[in-house]
């Protein structure tokens, strides 16, 4: 009889996962999905479009991911159900509860999170998961909730139907590329154009408003040759508005993508009929695939942000993360920025692998490109420099670190005025940086024969601001000044004088200018005019708010601001030398003072440098050097603590603590020639008192040097400090990756206790039992996470590849993760390591 229950509880059980009850779950799913995720994604990308013109998304690639995002969490959840219920009908119950409850609390994130209701991470999270609760047991208890979800199963086909169909990705879908209408110029004049992004005229000036000679050398020397329109402004404050308006002549219209469909008359449609093009487009497709693919034998250049299914739903994923979790956590997520793509920083491409050229960013590939040819050639490049992520030094190597991070840059910049002149050092090193890279194009136009008869323009599509309380790029009438100006260099064929034309001008003038100097009439109906000499001396500028609202203010007034701007930079920054960018900060009077020659009192506070091995083993042939010194303190105030940052025994920066989240951390950038190939230790010290009598406080610094020792019969690692992990197989679980763009390694990928669902402390590299490299495990790994529950497992550092041994020279290279009082070696996939030793 029992065997006779048992029987009947197992058919009822079975019936009860047929289809009916499984449709009715899977469409309850559907629904919540669809509100906790699908709907969200859509919302913004389909507001977003460039998103996927950046990456050059077909529209089946998007057709594609829209269908994923609506149909597949269903699958894989319903799956998991069925699953279950093969061990226990009421485990299938049991699991589908705990969905319809999680769904619910990540719905109720987002509302609470953009209604602003409540502040701080803690609050959000857990009044969210009490609303899942909630609606867990009226889930439970309620016929009437099943009603409910039934009513909304339409839902998710329509968040489906609205984003395929009536949003901005629509147009990408649906949009055939038209017939092509070139023109017959007749033209024989080469036509160079180069447009930088995100670059404020202010920061190339001097005292005098001229061009900073000493720090911009190659800006100096192009307008030396050229007419510098020093007022000039740019018309949008966003890339895929301002880079098409550069290129048509014609004032951004609201709702147009930028690609050819949206703008059929353009630079490349009026040269296309009798130039080569040669075109390196980063997030605009203006140039129709089959005029390039005629003019350069093979397709455009590809764009900044590359595609491919794995970086999509990476990207993606970091957008929906920077949707979904409190603001206090965002920052725990790879930063989105104006990107459009590669948030999370695994696909750089290194400037030494482009043919012995020592440049980046698309550049090669263009500077390659100029050649003299028998015909004549429209060159063209959008460089996403000096935009960021900021990580180039005036020399042309990179410095490594939390890199991608910008500290206080958040919607707009926090109130703190020491994070805002940070981020402007590193803007504008960056900068020197990019006069370097103008010089290699220039130095290519000359050597090719193609300067002296070209029409030569460089430009930047809009400026940015580093103001306290303002955003660092949309327009607001207190940093107009800053976003609105930008450099405008044209030079002419056989110019030989250059020539400072102020007045007004505006970046929608350039395919006007371009035209009459190369004899050309535009057929069409363009809003700007070609410039000249003689310039009206004042006009109207104006660029849209975030919300689509203009900001105008007469140039005359402009300027005058301008002069105020350009005061504060220089108090901060000077002129001249590059040098003196490295000298900010409080207590600059201690930069250069070796500390042997001070007096430093003790302390209780104590430093963690982040990579610090990295300043031990300096390889000055690398293209990448640790010239950012970052990390955390413990024991500070919390409230702003001046630090002095010692290399080699010589005080080279001073810098303020900032918080993060509730760390008290630091960032510092010293100088490259402090550093030298090997050893660099690193003193931090506290500092209070007077300019003129300074006390200095030894910050006590957390040993990182890990050595791995053979103890009674089994491995352990030490510390300097004698304390001891022991490393055992299998405690801990993760995996490491490694990819080797031109000569460095970048290693990624997660470490965790599994059973007692905690991430890593660290992960560290030994080479020959000594460690090279200790990494903090804090980013987050979506897949760890969604699989085994447990948050911020993910690691990444990039490194010069000459530190690690090559294949066959007989070194033993381990990685291993460590945690408490244990360690375990973790496992390699690929790249540049493999089966524990080098590859």
């Amino acid at each position: 009889m029992a065997a006779r229950a048992h029987d009947r509880r197992a058919a009822r059980s079975r019936r009860r996962l047929r289809f009916p009850p499984l449709l009715r779950r899977s469409a309850q799913l559907t629904v919540l999905t669809g509100f906790a995720l699908a709907q969200p994604l859509f919302d913004i990308l389909g507001r977003n479009a460039t998103f996927f013109v950046a990456r050059r998304s077909t529209g089946l690639e998007i057709v594609l991911l829209a269908l994923a995002l609506t149909f597949l969490p269903t699958l894989v959840l319903i799956l998991a159900e069925l699953g279950a219920g093969l061990v226990s009908p009421r485990l299938a119950h049991g699991l589908h509860l705990f969905f319809i409850g999680a769904l619910v609390m990540l719905v109720a994130l987002q509302a609470l999170k953009k209604l602003g209701l409540l502040s701080g991470s803690t609050p959000l999270l857990v009044v969210s998961a009490l609303l899942g609760a909630v609606a867990l047991l009226l889930y439970a208890e309620a016929r009437a909730v099943h009603t409910f979800l039934a009513v909304l199963s339409p839902a998710p086909l329509l968040f489906l139907a609205l984003f395929l169909g009536t949003s901005d990705v629509s147009k990408l879908i649906s949009q055939q590329e038209e017939q092509v209408r070139t023109v017959k110029t007749g033209s024989q004049t080469p036509v160079v154009v180069v447009i930088f992004d995100e670059f404020s005229t202010i920061a190339l000036m001097n005292e005098k408003q001229q061009i900073d000679r000493e720090r911009y050398p190659n800006f100096a020397a192009l307008a030396q040759g050229a007419i510098w329109y020093r007022s000039a402004t740019g018309v949008h404050t966003h890339s895929e508005s301002a880079v098409p308006a550069i290129l048509t002549g014609q004032l951004p219209e609201k709702g147009l993508l930028p690609t050819f469909a949206d703008h059929p008359n353009n630079i490349f449609t009026l040269f296309g009929g009798d130039h080569r093009l040669h075109v390196f487009e980063s997030l605009t497709r203006l140039c129709p695939r089959s005029l390039c693919r005629k003019s350069t034998g093979a397709p455009q250049a590809s764009s900044a942000v590359q595609g491919g299914t794995k970086s999509l739903v990476s990207d993606v994923s970091v957008v929906y993360l920077h949707l979904l979790l409190p603001r206090g956590l965002e920052h725990r997520v790879a930063p989105i920025g104006e990107a459009w793509g590669n948030f999370r920083g695994l696909r750089q491409k290194s400037a030494s692998t482009s043919g012995g050229l020592e440049c980046a960013r698309g550049l090669c590939d263009f500077i390659r490109a100029l050649r003299r040819d028998s015909g004549p050639s429209l060159y063209l490049v959008h460089t996403l420099l000096p935009h960021v992520p900021w990580t180039y030094l005036p020399s042309g190597k990179r410095y490594t670190g939390r890199v991608r991070e910008i500290p206080g840059a958040e919607e707009i910049w926090r109130r703190d005025y020491w994070l805002t002149v940070q981020a402007y050092q590193r803007y504008l090193l960056q900068l020197a940086y990019t006069d370097r890279e103008l010089g290699l194009v220039l130095d290519r136009l000359r050597s090719e024969g193609l300067y002296d008869r070209t029409v030569v323009v460089v430009t930047a599509d809009h400026g940015l601001s580093f103001r306290s309380g303002e955003p660092r790029r949309h327009a607001t009438r207190g940093n107009l000044v800053d976003v609105a100006f930008v450099p405008l260099f044209v030079k002419l064929p056989g110019q030989k004088q250059g020539q400072v034309v102020d007045g007004y001008a505006r970046t929608i003038d350039i395919l006007p200018t371009i035209a009459r100097a190369a004899h050309t009439r535009i057929p069409w109906r363009v809003d700007g005019r070609p410039l000249r000499p003689s310039l009206a001396p004042d006009g109207q500028v104006s660029l849209v708010d975030k919300d689509g609202k203009p900001v105008s203010v007469p140039l005359s007034t402009l300027l005058t601001e301008r002069r105020a701007a350009l005061a504060r930079q220089i108090a901060v920054f000077g002129t001249g030398s590059r040098e003196r960018l490295y000298r900010i900060g409080p207590y600059r009077r201690l930069l250069g003072k070796r500390v042997l020659g001070l007096a430093a009192e003790p302390t209780d506070l104590r430093v963690e440098i982040d990579q610090a091995q990295l300043l031990n083993t300096v390889d000055l042939r690398s293209e990448i050097i640790p010239a950012y010194v970052t990390g955390r303190i413990q024991g500070g105030s919390g409230q702003g603590e001046n630090l002095a940052v010692a290399l080699n025994g010589t005080i080279v920066a001073t810098t303020r603590t900032y918080d993060d989240s509730g760390e008290e951390r630091f960032a510092a950038l010293v100088p490259e020639r402090m550093l030298h190939t090997g050893s660099n230790p690193v003193d931090l010290f506290g500092v209070s008192g007077t300019n003129e009598r300074p006390v200095l406080q030894r910050l006590r610094a957390s040993s990182s040097t890990l050595v791995i020792l053979k103890r009674d019969g089994r491995e352990v690692i030490e510390t300097d400090e004698g304390a001891g992990l022991g490393i055992v197989s299998g405690a801990l679980s993760g995996k490491v990756h490694a990819v080797t763009p031109g000569e460095s390694v970048i290693l990624g990928g997660w470490a965790a206790d599994l059973d007692g669902q905690q991430a890593a402390d660290s992960v560290a590299v030994f080479l020959d039992g000594r460690s090279v490299l200790v990494l903090p495990v804090y980013l987050r790994q979506q897949t760890i996470e969604d699989r085994y529950g447990i948050q911020k497992t993910g690691f990444r550092a990039e490194l010069p590849k000459r530190l690690l041994p090559a294949w066959g020279q007989g070194y033993r290279l381990r990685i291993l993760a460590l945690r408490g009082d244990v360690a375990s070696e973790l496992r390699y996939e690929g790249g540049y390591l493999r089966s524990g030793r080098p590859r």
